[in-house]
């Protein structure tokens, strides 16, 4: 594994995070896909396939998965920035500026610097979500977009949910909420995964009584088999081309824009 450099902005660094996540993840597996293709719609039905064409700042970017996903299949120019070094390491988007950064720092020197901000499955790991959106708002120009994801149902929440770092699951208004109470307009909020509501609600059972938090993991997010993950592409294609907004699902996305100055 090649390991890359980013730069040091702040002193802070998150509590450890399961690494076996980072080593079962990758572009190809069938829930990033699928995440990726439910935001690609998401945006198309917005109008917003084009537009964010300058520079976003995708905060809790990890390994640089979303960033990737956002070059080479829109277009846009992302840079990232995490607080968990190890998966910083292994950030190898080409092109992007790579920081370690605690929002909370508010460096002058990236205030209201991007035009649109990605945060995809970070506020369930934020224990006080609100006070963190209004921290990463600093970094985004007024009248700047928000792109959020976070799992839905907390009736799906899960010891998979417990191991990998999560504090909650949410429901629309409760997203919508918390964007709301941090100043962010909501343009949207839609589910997505419907088919996977019965999988999660399964996994939930299954692994219930394993031995080991690795193991959860594992077998939580990581497909068995080949053939699962073609399975799982099939559903995908065949939810998305008939059902773009499901009543429910596993997951939530969320488009919203920090109010222009004078609002």
């Amino acid at each position: 594994m090649t390991v890359n450099k980013f730069e040091v902005l702040s002193k802070t660094e998150s509590p450890p995070f399961p690494t076996e996540w980072y080593d079962f993840s990758s572009e190809t597996h069938f829930w990033i896909r699928w995440r990726f293709e439910a935001f690609r719609m998401l945006l198309r039905d917005n109008g917003l396939l084009a537009e964010p064409g300058q520079r976003g700042l995708d905060v809790g970017c990890g390994t640089g998965i979303i960033q990737r996903q956002l070059q080479s299949g829109l277009g846009w120019h992302v840079d990232g920035c995490d607080l968990n070094s190890e998966a910083l390491t292994r950030n190898w988007t080409p092109d992007a500026r790579i920081m370690l950064y605690n929002v909370f720092d508010r460096k002058v020197a990236l205030r209201e610097t991007y035009d649109y901000l990605v945060m995809f499955d970070v506020l369930e790991h934020i224990q006080e979500p609100v006070p963190f959106l209004e921290a990463a708002l600093h970094s985004l120009k007024p009248g700047g977009i928000v792109f959020i994801n976070v799992p839905a149902l907390p009736s799906l929440f899960s010891r998979y949910d417990v191991a990998a770092g999560h504090f909650r699951r949410y429901t629309r208004s409760a997203l919508a909420d918390e964007l709301q109470k941090a100043g962010i307009e909501i343009t949207e909020t839609r589910y997505w995964g419907l088919s996977l509501v019965l999988i999660v609600a399964l996994r939930k059972q299954l692994i219930r009584w394993l031995a080991s938090d690795q193991r959860v993991i594992e077998i939580g997010f990581r497909p068995p088999h080949p053939a699962i993950s073609t399975v799982f592409t099939a559903l995908m294609t065949g939810e998305l081309a008939c059902l773009s907004r499901p009543p429910f699902g596993s997951s939530v996305l969320a488009i919203g824009r920090k109010p222009a100055k004078g609002k």
